[in-house]
């Protein structure tokens, strides 16, 4: 989500973020997206410079 496709632009991180929370428990696993949101705010810049 916070790529850019062929087919798409990145959405960033505010708006990927907004969409796992949305669909948390139904498109999501809800404890695996809880777990990416903490795991993000520690560390969010590192992951996104990895990629």
């Amino acid at each position: 989500m916070t790529s850019n496709r062929v087919y798409r632009k990145s959405l960033g991180y505010e708006r990927a973020v907004q969409i796992l929370k949305e669909e948390k428990g139904r498109q999501f696993n809800s404890e695996l997206v809880e777990l990416f949101i903490d795991v993000f705010k520690n560390s969010g810049e590192q992951l996104l410079e990895i990629g």
